[in-house]
């Protein structure tokens, strides 16, 4: 089984606490703090055996940055990602476009999340 490393609290951590706790752990290096400090707030890494997953968690915790230890288990599985090119949004529904156009009405109480990475937004109607 594995485990991810879950802060207690949602306060960001400091790249300086997060090399210093890296530092602690032997199997761990600055580059790997440095890796994941823009991204560490809540679930601080993941898919680590026991063992290395509560070390990592002491050398945190000693640095300020409460945090626990739980199963990967634990996490909700996602759905797959859908990814879109167009879609607009009404009262009732956010409509999707495919490729060619065609639309697919999605009821407001079957939409989950909506995540925007990288977005060139040529236009914007009100």
């Amino acid at each position: 089984m594995k485990y991810a490393v879950v802060q207690s609290d949602l306060v960001k951590p400091t790249p300086q606490a997060l090399k210093a706790a890296f530092r602690g752990v032997e199997e761990f290096v600055d580059i790997d703090a440095a890796a994941i400090s823009n991204d560490a707030y809540g679930i601080i890494t993941g898919g680590l055996d026991h063992d290395l997953a509560t070390r990592l968690a002491v050398a945190l915790n000693a640095q300020g940055i409460n945090t626990q230890v739980v199963p990967d288990t634990d996490f909700p599985v996602l759905s797959p990602a859908k990814h879109i090119r167009r879609l607009d949004c009404t009262t009732d529904c956010m409509i999707l476009y495919d490729a060619i156009g065609r639309t697919t009405p999605v009821p407001w109480d079957r939409v989950v999340m909506v995540a925007a990475g990288l977005v060139t937004v040529s236009e914007i109607k009100l």
